[in-house]
């Protein structure tokens, strides 16, 4: 597969707006550093996942890549975030309809990540996905959460991956006190691209997010939305990268690293 050209620097290519924190804090998760932020104006954004969100909406990715799109390539298209969790941040959305990320999207995500340094983020729909087009997060900062996890190796056929399709990468999982199943992809973007495609594809649960750090792709299958009353929105790819993204000011000065632990348990798929 050919990755198409990607800019030398894409954050360059929008003015993006003010983080606009209302306030800020780091904590330890599973003995792992991670930031809790309060955003109260992330609950302006339309279509926000929550208990009362209706069955149908309206799909404004049409809308959005023809009016933003900063670049484009076969498949694929870049725009600006409005409601932002980080100071630079893009979104790579798929210009086809389709609620799972292409071969060829993923490549241009980890390519992002490796090259910045940058980070990945896909929420699917039942796991924080605001959209139901599917898009990737590109976040211009690096949070270390997952890679101070301990984790260890894993044969791709415990995942139901052939050696074919895992080819140059090596398989992770995140071990305890990580209660729940995430799998990890390392190796180059373009090989743990396409073994993350193929993994995608294996997974039995219907919501699922991706977060993506410099030379690691990770899937952690997903249970519940919002794992209430630990965290009470929904959880997504931020907050498994290790931020904490709290839409109400009151829930973010309560939380503690015994809810978040607990949230994450709730959230994500037990091991078998």
């Amino acid at each position: 597969m050919h990755t198409p050209p990607i800019p030398d620097d894409p954050f360059a290519l929008v003015e993006h707006p003010p983080l606009a924190a209302a306030g800020e804090a780091e904590v330890r998760v599973f003995g792992a550093p991670a930031r809790m932020l309060a955003l109260p104006q992330r609950r302006q954004r339309r279509g926000i996942p929550d208990r009362r969100r209706p069955v149908f909406q309206e799909c404004r990715a049409e809308a959005i890549i023809r009016t933003e799109a900063v670049w484009r390539a076969p498949g694929m298209a870049l725009t600006g975030n409005a409601f932002p969790f980080a100071a630079r941040q893009l979104v790579l959305w798929a210009t086809e309809r389709r609620r799972e990320p292409t071969h060829e999207m993923l490549a241009v995500a980890c390519t992002v990540c490796d090259v910045a340094p940058a980070s990945a983020m896909v929420n699917s729909m039942g796991a924080a996905g605001s959209i139901t087009r599917s898009h990737v997060h590109l976040v211009a900062d690096v949070e270390p959460f997952l890679d101070s996890l301990p984790c260890s190796g894993i044969a791709p056929a415990a995942v139901h991956l052939t050696d074919a399709q895992a080819a140059g990468c090596t398989l992770l999982q995140l071990d305890p006190p990580f209660p729940a199943v995430a799998v990890g992809i390392r190796g180059p973007a373009a090989a743990r691209a396409a073994a993350m495609h193929h993994l995608l594809e294996c997974r039995t649960t219907p919501s699922f997010n991706l977060v993506g750090v410099p030379g690691t792709l990770w899937l952690l299958p997903r249970a519940v939305e919002t794992p209430a009353p630990h965290f009470d929105q929904a959880l997504g790819g931020a907050e498994l990268w290790g931020r904490w993204c709290f839409n109400d000011t009151d829930a973010f000065s309560r939380a503690t690293s015994d809810d978040l632990e607990a949230a994450l348990a709730h959230a994500c798929c037990p091991r078998a």
